[in-house]
């Protein structure tokens, strides 16, 4: 999604400053936030199932 968003007058300005960051970051960097991202998602909805997270 960082890569094919097409940014308009409309996209959340979150949006605009998390696509700006990650344009900022080298190739390396960039694989690293999105594999923790995954980590992230994925332990947070492990904890959704096994009721440790709402």
């Amino acid at each position: 999604m960082y890569e094919t968003t097409n940014v308009t007058s409309k996209t959340d300005d979150y949006w605009k400053k998390a696509i700006g960051f990650y344009d900022s970051l080298t190739d390396e960097n960039k694989d690293i936030l999105i594999e923790q991202t995954m980590i992230d998602t994925i332990s947070n909805m492990l904890g959704v199932i096994d009721g440790s997270t709402l």
